[in-house]
């Protein structure tokens, strides 16, 4: 338990030199524990989507500023339905991490907690109702996509202040209105969800805000939109992997692998 001595007679500049040695340890434990743990839960909210579902392909893929935290998935997989949740945590340092990790923890127990077919709509007013009671998620803001998918292309989300989902067709790319306001600003709030049955060759794209605004300018924001559009319209019939691979390669093209947001982009699409 000793982490240093003097011997007697102790002069001056013995002791700086034994406080220094004994503080730059400290301060080496301190950070080295700070590393790990900040390891362990970028890990933890690393994106992810299902490895595998009979009824639905999902592939995503993720940026961070270089800090991590802003953007966590979580899923959840019963019967044939499967759940899925995206959130963006207001920030984009440490403490952004840090919320983002409680809000996942958060949801990881409501998933556990509730039955099957939690509608989204429900999801997310349990989320709004702990955002506004919990003295801890009351001090950040969070927005929010949550999907509910079953067999035969059947989907519904809802979203809190979150961007709206992207409906991909022939025709091109449509939002789909479901929309509600932040969580945690006013008591039972109420959210509605919509409600879709995709046909084959259809599929939805959610994402985060910083899929746009990781742009360095307003220019750059309305050409990585026009184009991450484009690019979605354009492989519409490709493999989902493969659409996304590309999409991701134009998205850093762009902006770089470490834009000035966080960025998350899922796709999904139903196996008719």
């Amino acid at each position: 338990g000793v982490d240093d001595y003097l011997s007697k007679p102790i002069d001056k500049a013995g002791l700086i030199v034994k406080i220094q040695r004994v503080l730059g340890r400290s301060e080496q434990i301190r950070n080295a524990m700070t590393e790990r743990l900040d390891s362990a839960i970028t890990q933890a909210l690393a994106c992810s989507a299902p490895d595998s579902n009979p009824h639905w392909d999902i592939a995503a893929f993720s940026r961070n500023t270089g800090r991590g935290g802003g953007d966590f998935v979580l899923h959840r997989e019963q019967a044939d339905q499967l759940q899925l949740v995206l959130a963006d945590t207001m920030g984009h340092d440490d403490c952004a991490k840090f919320f983002s990790y409680a809000y996942a923890g958060y949801l990881r127990g409501f998933f556990n907690a509730q039955g099957d077919n939690t509608a989204p709509e429900k999801l997310l007013e349990q989320l709004s109702e702990a955002a506004l009671q919990d003295q801890l998620f009351s001090r950040v803001t969070l927005t929010c996509c949550a999907v509910l998918m079953k067999p035969e292309g059947e989907i519904s989300l809802a979203c809190a202040a979150h961007p709206p989902a992207l409906l991909i067709t022939d025709s091109g790319v449509e939002p789909i209105d479901a929309s509600g306001i932040l969580p945690g600003l006013i008591p039972n709030t109420q959210y509605q969800a919509a409600a879709l049955r995709l046909k084959q060759g259809e599929r939805i794209a959610i994402y985060t805000d910083g899929l746009f605004d990781a742009a360095s300018s307003p220019e750059g924001r309305q050409q990585l939109e026009k184009e991450i559009l484009a690019e979605l319209v354009a492989t519409r019939r490709h493999p989902l992997k493969d659409a996304l691979s590309r999409i991701e390669s134009r998205f850093d093209q762009l902006v770089g692998t470490h834009p000035k947001d966080d960025v998350t982009l899922m796709l999904i699409e139903p196996l008719l």
